[in-house]
């Protein structure tokens, strides 16, 4: 005979494991509309320079709105000679530049108005994605409901 208090812990535990999995799927999913968004709007752009704009962006957005080289290029998460290749194409299609009344030897980078417009259309367009409503609870509870159906058959003893 089945146990209501136990029916309960199994059902909260099954959708627990379908709300987890399907929050990490959202996540993927999350993901890969960012490149599909970054591609819309950036499509010269590979994924190494897109993370050294996002990082200038943000600084930007910080009011630190600079970082130097080697800081973009950690951000970059590539390696030190490709990281430079994306930084001089960075300079050379405007969406960066060094900040000119700066007299270190080494001046900092900064988003140019170009660079933060390519990043806040990206940004549009991830809102409107994230907008788009997510149709799963009702069938996952439905697939909880079954797995727990099968967990309790006579078969699975």
């Amino acid at each position: 005979m089945l146990n209501l208090h136990t029916l309960t812990d199994e059902l909260a535990h099954i959708l627990g494991d379908h709300a987890e999995i399907e929050c990490e799927i959202d996540n993927v999913q999350s993901y890969l509309d960012g490149i599909a968004a970054r591609r819309k709007v950036a499509p010269d752009i590979d994924e190494c320079a897109w993370l050294m704009l996002l990082g200038l962006y943000r600084a930007g957005s910080a009011r630190k709105g600079e970082m130097t080289v080697a800081q973009v290029c950690a951000a970059a998460a590539c390696s030190s000679s490709k990281a430079i290749t994306h930084v001089s194409s960075l300079l050379k299609d405007e969406l960066v530049c060094f900040q000119a009344e700066d007299d270190r030897s080494q001046p900092p980078l900064v988003i140019t108005k170009k660079g933060s417009k390519m990043v806040s259309a990206w940004l549009s367009l991830m809102h409107l994605g994230a907008r788009t409503p997510i149709a799963v609870t009702t069938t996952s509870i439905v697939s909880a409901l079954e797995t727990l159906a099968r967990r309790n058959s006579p078969a699975a003893d």
